[in-house]
């Protein structure tokens, strides 16, 4: 991403695994101030479940501040909807998104944590929450991988593709 300020000094800024820098492209040795720089260098983390359980999805936030929001989305990047949102003050707002309906719980008005509960199989996929205070806006991805049980016709049970074992 590159950009100007008013004057004749250009920048380019430069993302690599957990750092941010910028560069200056002019010969001139100015300062650059940069505020509020909103930027996703967090990898995505893995959570595996059995389908009927519950997970709880955690937020790695602490305490949340009066003016502070958390919003959980789940799907593909780019097409990722609102499934919850709450502040710091405890307002919580779950959508009305037919996949989660009566599954969605927050564990920890502190924290944001998220419960999704008899999970199944349609809620795997992406999950991103974002917490955003008075400083900037943190991202986390989490992958949640459900596995089904399936039962075949001759009592033994399978593990998404694992070899079979007797129905007890």
């Amino acid at each position: 991403m590159s950009g100007s300020n008013a004057g004749s000094t250009s920048f380019k800024m430069e993302k690599r695994k957990n750092t941010l820098s910028a560069k200056t492209l002019s010969s001139k040795t100015e300062s650059i101030q940069i505020q509020r720089v909103f930027v996703d260098v967090t990898d995505e983390k893995s959570v595996s479940v059995n389908e009927g359980e519950s997970v709880t999805l955690h937020t790695d936030v602490t305490k949340l501040l009066n003016d502070d929001k958390i919003r959980w989305r789940f799907g593909e990047e780019g097409s990722a909807t609102l499934i919850a949102e709450m502040t710091g003050g405890g307002a919580i707002n779950f959508e009305n998104d037919a996949r989660f309906k009566d599954r969605l719980q927050i564990l920890d008005l502190h924290t944001g944590d998220l419960i999704i509960k008899n999970i199944r199989h349609n809620h795997s996929g992406r999950y991103e929450v974002d917490y955003e205070n008075n400083t900037g806006t943190a991202y986390q991805r989490l992958r949640v991988t459900v596995n089904a049980w399936f039962e075949e016709v001759c009592g033994a049970v399978y593990k998404d593709n694992q070899e079979p074992s007797e129905h007890q």
